[in-house]
């Protein structure tokens, strides 16, 4: 713990007293929904803050109006829970296809209408209209995360992210120098190819959280995402280009030609100086123009360009969000049923525990190791309210003496959220510690309700993980689908602009692949190859097409078929490289069986039927 986290955790946890005293005072129903906001929402920068900080208010006035209407429509328990399943559904499967902000935005949206609605069916509980009770809570706690953690705030590092970028475009010339001239072993190489492609995908994958904050800066986040796209194609047009050299008589004009070439890759001299060999003309020129558009992108990276690159082509794993959308119905479904069947009086905070948790972990690439961490922070944060409202507050404190005893454990949940290891469980149990101590004036609630009540929290995050793990599905398995989609199009496909935008859907599934599998990445950027030498061979491909369509059984051997029968031109020689390139990449790209297959002890599945002609 640094001095910088120590001060950032004391004035979070000062940000959440100072929420919920105002809150207090305003006399706002469930006050502590404002401390709430203020520990959810706090972020590392301050473009980031000021984003969550919006989106935060926004998700929470869809979500309020949505419950609000569904108040007014039917106050019948069944129709409520199938309306809440519906729309949190709904929720999941569009902040899933969304990123950042924006994804977080829609997932709120979707579990607030179930915070509104359901504790209306709880009875004993006063009257109040929670829908503008939660808004203004909100709004609440944003102001006061905003002033008292917005100036103590640190900026983005934006610009060290788009020097680092900057310096990655000159090592990927330099890289590519290196690999035309053969000088360096080739594992070397390799290796070196790998680490630009892993490092690529962890800044592209926090690329938007830069430029938080900052319309004008997400001009210059499209251009760093340009200078990833193009340095990706540096880097597969010129692997294709050394296999196409490595193929040719020694010359020592091709050598001459080569090794100018090599030299112009390191400095600011146009890419080529004279004609290429007339039997590697193809690719030099894939070379040449991704050269041109990476030098540019770098340009563009000091400044906001008037016409900031094309815009990259972001995944969207349809299968994925449908997966996730249906076990946010289940977790709502299943966990409503209980509610109804049991008429437990708790079971409303039941249906709603689940639909926070199926939505807050939606997204995530291992939810259930992620549950498990966070009920780990939610018993923490349920013993230590147990432990403020049982042993250390009386049931008639006042305003003062129940700030005064929360001060501590507010202090420690700052402190502890601002831990680089402990963040995460530690926002869990601060979340838990408001929900289970219920602080508002007057305290109410016998010890027997304050534990039955608090049980729910670690219950519902229970039955979440169950839900989760027994509808578990391989988040990868939507990339390999995509990615064969896309190569097979651009195998068979003819058109110029249709095989350009092909190849630039490779770039951001190579990315998100990488991302979420470093040890991938060795495959990834052997798709690259292969899109770029199906691109260039322009609808010759289509032999690569029906490979890329089979099914597991008939891929043994296609890669082998496909080098036999290519001929001793460049496009023999692209089509070469792409059988090598589709044999490298047989392990992402070959059609699997559900994920079933891979675990231990499982029987190996049928292959998949042969697709129609």
């Amino acid at each position: 713990m640094s001095r910088d986290r120590i001060g950032y955790g004391l004035r979070l946890g000062l940000a959440a007293l100072i929420a919920l005293a105002l809150a207090l005072a305003l006399g706002l129903p469930n006050p502590y929904w404002a401390a709430m906001t203020v520990w959810i929402t706090a972020q590392p920068t301050r473009g980031m803050l000021a984003e969550r900080l919006a989106f935060r208010l926004l998700g929470t006035v869809a979500g309020a109006a949505v419950g609000l209407l569904l108040l007014r429509a039917t106050h019948e328990p069944v129709l409520v829970v199938a309306a809440l399943a519906l729309w949190l559904g709904l929720c999941i499967a569009a902040g899933n296809l969304l990123r950042h902000s924006l994804a977080y935005g829609t997932l709120l949206a979707g579990y607030t209408a179930g915070i509104v609605v359901l504790p209306e069916f709880i009875p004993g509980l006063p009257p109040h209209d929670l829908p503008a009770a939660r808004i203004l809570a909100t709004i609440l706690g944003v102001l006061v995360s905003a002033i008292v953690t917005w100036l103590l705030t640190p900026d983005s590092p934006r610009e060290a992210t788009l020097r680092r970028m900057g310096e990655l475009g000159r090592d990927g010339l330099a890289w590519a120098a290196d690999c035309l001239r053969g000088t360096l072993p080739a594992p070397g190489l390799a290796a070196r190819e790998q680490a630009l492609l892993v490092e690529l995908a962890r800044i592209e994958d926090g690329a938007d959280q830069l430029a938080a904050g900052s319309p004008r800066a997400y001009a210059r986040i499209r251009a760093l995402r340009g200078v990833v796209a193009a340095l990706l194609s540096v880097i597969s047009t010129a692997r294709l280009l050394q296999a196409r050299l490595a193929e040719l008589p020694p010359d020592p004009g091709l050598a001459a030609w080569c090794e100018d070439l090599a030299c112009r890759l390191g400095t600011a001299a146009p890419p080529a100086a004279c004609a290429p060999p007339p039997a590697a003309r193809r690719t030099a020129a894939a070379l040449a123009e991704a050269v041109v558009a990476l030098r540019q992108a770098l340009a563009a990276l000091d400044s906001a360009p008037a016409a900031p690159p094309r815009r990259m082509p972001f995944h969207r794993d349809w299968p994925a969000a449908l997966a996730a959308a249906l076990r946010g119905v289940a977790a709502v479904g299943l966990l409503g049923a209980a509610w109804l069947l049991s008429g437990w009086s708790f079971g409303p905070f039941l249906v709603m525990g689940g639909s926070i948790f199926a939505s807050a972990f939606s997204g995530h690439p291992q939810p259930v190791a992620a549950l498990r961490g966070v009920l780990m922070g939610a018993c923490a944060g349920l013993a230590a309210a147990l432990l403020c409202r049982l042993v250390l507050l009386p049931q008639e404190a006042g305003m003062g003496q129940l700030l005064l005893t929360l001060a501590p454990f507010m202090a420690l949940g700052g402190l502890a959220q601002a831990h680089p290891v402990l963040g995460k469980p530690a926002m869990d149990a601060n979340m838990v510690f408001m929900l289970a101590a219920q602080p508002m004036l007057p305290l109410h609630g016998t010890p027997a309700m304050l534990v039955q009540g608090g049980l729910v929290i670690p219950l519902s995050i229970a039955a979440t993980l169950s839900i989760f793990w027994l509808l578990r599905g391989d988040r990868l398995r939507g990339l390999p689908v995509a990615l064969r989609r896309d190569l097979a199009g651009l195998a068979a496909g003819r058109d110029a602009a249709a095989l350009a935008r092909g190849r630039a859907r490779l770039d951001h599934r190579v990315l998100r692949l990488t991302q979420q599998a470093p040890d991938r990445a060795a495959e990834g950027l052997a798709v690259l190859r292969l899109g770029d030498a199906l691109r260039l061979l322009g609808g010759a491909g289509c032999a690569a097409a029906a490979v890329l369509r089979q099914p597991a059984a008939a891929w043994d051997g296609a890669p082998a078929a496909l080098r036999g029968g290519a001929g001793a031109d460049e496009a023999g020689s692209l089509m070469r490289s792409a059988a090598t390139a589709l044999e490298a990449a047989a392990p992402v790209l070959r059609p699997v069986a559900p994920a079933l297959r891979r675990l231990p002890g499982s029987a190996a599945a049928p292959p998949e039927p042969a697709p129609r002609p």
